[in-house]
């Protein structure tokens, strides 16, 4: 019963921890995590080497996947080219490919990668981007894996459990404790079980020998259980066996 409500506090834990997690995953993660948003202005990049593009799902200006364009260049160098990548988008050209797994409020639209710790980028869109680093993601990935890890290990250990304790509180009530067994040795060696459940018929001391170290006692207790031959063997020497039973036939 002990070890089953073990398991059921630990399957409740992995419910509580699987419930905290939804509830940062149901969060608006991507307004309050992100290291920049707006329309258009200036980037300085701090983490890693590549940012996450999330436009907001409710933005009426927000254009369909295939028509969106991000434009991320290098503050003060020659290169005009982006470095924005666009994701696929879906047959219909409407979303992006994966939009299942998106948040909530937003969709992944693509990312901005080769991008240098401490350097300035200029940033022009016609909606409202955010910028999402690469640790925010991986802890909400691993707030992801959290839920589904405490679902399915919370709910298997709490059943368990229940079934666990179940089956003690049935031996708590159908088994019978056994009293004390003592084992006690007489003059002779024998052993006296005294306490023993024996079967019907059957005295409770036993009586069986068993040797306590003392070896004539040993004997002693044998002899005592032993019948005494009523015909034993001739005891006078030089008489083989084979004369004997000649004898015997005579």
């Amino acid at each position: 019963m002990i070890v089953g409500g073990v398991m059921l506090l630990i399957g409740i834990g992995g419910f509580v921890i699987a419930g905290s997690g939804a509830e940062e995953l149901e969060a608006d993660w991507v307004r309050e995590g992100n290291d920049w948003n707006g329309t258009e202005g200036t980037y300085t990049h701090e983490v890693g080497d590549m940012m996450y593009v999330f436009v907001p799902r409710d933005d009426p200006d927000r254009p369909e996947c295939s028509d969106f364009e991000l434009n991320v260049t290098k503050t003060g160098s020659n290169d005009s080219e982006s470095l924005y990548i666009h994701d696929r988008c879906t047959p219909d050209g409407k979303l992006p490919e994966g939009y299942g797994d998106d948040p909530l409020q937003h969709y992944h639209y693509g990312a901005i990668k080769g991008l240098e710790v401490g350097e300035s980028y200029e940033i022009g869109s016609e909606v409202t981007v955010y910028l999402i680093n690469q640790e925010v993601l991986d802890e909400v990935i691993g707030d992801f894996l959290g839920v589904i890890f405490g679902v399915l290990g919370g709910g298997g250990c709490a059943c368990c459990g229940v079934l666990i304790a179940m089956i003690g509180g049935v031996m708590a009530l159908t088994m019978k404790e056994e009293g004390p067994v003592t084992i006690v040795y007489d003059a002779e060696g024998r052993v006296i079980v005294q306490g023993a459940v024996t079967a019907p018929g059957m005295a409770a001391d036993v009586g069986s020998v068993a040797p306590v170290g003392d070896h004539q006692s040993w004997e002693s207790g044998l002899a005592s259980q032993t019948e005494e031959d009523p015909d034993p063997l001739p005891e006078e020497e030089g008489v083989a066996s084979e004369d004997w039973w000649d004898q015997e036939d005579r």
